[in-house]
């Protein structure tokens, strides 16, 4: 079975970097990414960049569960997400420190990201009616999906 770390290489090979990570996509406390500052492929001779290696894994795996891991009738565009609480926790027990971030992101289906996109350019961006363009702006946040996504993240090694 192939690791997060791997599936991101094989998936995103414009991506130069490996991501000095291991263990899982980050779910849960169970199921954490392992962030290793210490790791063979973590840039040497710089201050390490936990966050800058989060923030792409967390990036990565959005474009996974809505593009990749989907049959094409069901996939995503105009994705975006955006950071909506952040926690860090130590386990008292094993001495594991946790970032625990949650994101709000937001996509439209293909098909109706399409739709509206032809919508915006037969009608001149709607330049020539606001309330045609405000019904424009009604329905694309109809077709928009929101939900929000929890990463784990074990960080015991910038520690």
């Amino acid at each position: 079975m192939e690791t997060p770390g791997e599936i991101i290489a094989a998936d995103f090979k414009s991506f130069k970097e490996d991501l000095p990570i291991s263990g899982g996509w980050g779910y849960s406390e169970e199921d954490t990414v392992v962030i290793d500052k210490n790791d063979a492929v973590a840039a040497k001779g710089t201050p390490f960049d936990v966050i800058g290696t989060e923030r792409i894994f967390v990036e990565k795996r959005i474009l996974e569960e809505l593009t990749l891991f989907r049959p094409e009738n069901d996939r995503f565009s105009n994705i975006e997400w955006k950071l909506a609480k952040q926690e860090l926790r130590s386990d008292f027990y094993t001495g594991r420190k946790f970032d625990i971030l949650l994101f709000d992101v937001t996509a439209i289906p293909d098909a109706d990201w399409e739709q509206l996109q032809s919508e915006w350019r037969s009608n001149n961006g709607f330049q020539e009616s606001q309330s045609a363009f405000d019904g424009h702006i009604k329905k694309r946040n109809s077709k928009t999906v929101h939900y929000q996504a929890e990463y784990w993240f074990d960080i015991t090694s910038c520690f």
